[in-house]
């Protein structure tokens, strides 16, 4: 890795170009080449998180076997967050999701039901309290609930891209 970085570093410095996606603040020399090397500011938190292919502006949303696509820039939105209920209800406004549960899959095909810990879909009460980031389409859940539910990681799903909910 370190190569390939030491490469892009040397690539940017000769055209000028900023197409390497690390940061060089911290960086360090290359061994033996004085060169710095740029280093990421954190490592992803899962493996399935590296080269996540890249998500559009919208969110397909399915039930009972039909699917629309919602533009999560038309979702009411603090910052970049929006509820994930009010992605439910742009797309089936006339649905009640309290009796739905719902499962998200990412831009990867990576769903929590793939997962041993997560193989309960969501409920209402998790989806109330989850936020979907309206740029990355990252899932995060309100501090309070995600404390005292203490969801495993694998519920908060990256990249997000398709949302069925199920009766």
């Amino acid at each position: 890795m370190r190569r390939s970085l030491a490469r892009c570093f040397c690539v940017l410095a000769i055209a000028g170009s900023s197409g390497c996606a690390p940061s060089l603040a911290g960086a360090t020399p290359a061994p033996g080449t004085g060169s710095p090397v740029a280093t990421p500011d954190a490592p992803p938190e899962h493996h399935h998180e590296m080269h996540l292919p890249p998500v559009g502006r919208t969110v397909r949303v399915a039930l009972d076997g039909k699917s629309a696509d919602v533009d999560l820039a038309t979702l009411p939105h603090e910052g970049t967050l929006a509820r994930v209920t009010a992605l439910f209800l742009a797309a089936w406004p006339t649905e009640d999701p309290k009796s739905l549960h719902f499962d998200l899959t990412g831009s990867d095909g990576f769903h929590p039901g793939s997962r041993p810990a997560c193989s309960k879909l969501l409920g209402f009460t998790e989806l109330s309290a989850a936020r979907i980031d309206i740029v990355s389409h990252d899932i995060t859940f309100d501090p309070t609930f995600d404390t005292n539910a203490k969801l495993p990681g694998c519920y908060r799903v990256k990249a997000v891209v398709t949302m069925d909910g199920i009766r």
